[in-house]
């Protein structure tokens, strides 16, 4: 990264953030692809779909699951993550809101009220992703070929 003068900027940390995460996505989404049942897309191609309309109104509402399901155990992930930011940069304006915990405690006192307040500030976004995806993950465990 200091080749490429990436080091204390956000596109550093996008890039590491998203190489880390495209493995386990590609897994997880390629099993669930694997678990969907080719005569749906024989139906759909015999019922005069084409491949758009094969992709836009099959596929995509059948990986709606797994893509939310994705989605929020990677954002859950790189919200919690404490050391790939402080290892990636220097400057405190770069560092997430999980680590602003980490500025406010000082060598000779703790601000433990703003310690607190950024903690809460910190629980409650991935608390809105989670309930927001939440019908998706449980959707994801019991769907089928059974399309609602």
């Amino acid at each position: 990264f200091q080749m490429v003068h990436l080091t204390d900027t956000k596109l550093g940390i996008i890039i590491t953030f998203t190489s880390a995460m495209i493995p386990f996505c590609v897994f997880t989404i390629r099993n669930f692809v694997l678990s969907v049942p080719v005569e749906m897309d024989e139906a759909a191609v015999i019922d005069g779909a084409g491949p758009l309309a094969l992709f836009f109104g099959i596929i995509i509402p059948l990986l709606k699951p797994i893509l939310v399901t994705c989605f929020i155990l990677q954002f859950m992930g790189v919200w919690s993550d404490f050391l790939t930011p402080l290892y990636l940069s220097s400057k405190s304006k770069m560092f997430p809101m999980t680590m602003a915990v980490y500025q406010f405690f000082g060598k000779n006192t703790n601000y433990w009220n703003y310690i607190f307040a950024d903690i809460v500030l910190t629980c409650v976004p991935v608390l809105i992703v989670y309930m927001l995806g939440q019908k998706y993950i449980v959707s994801g465990m019991t769907s089928g070929a059974v399309k609602e």
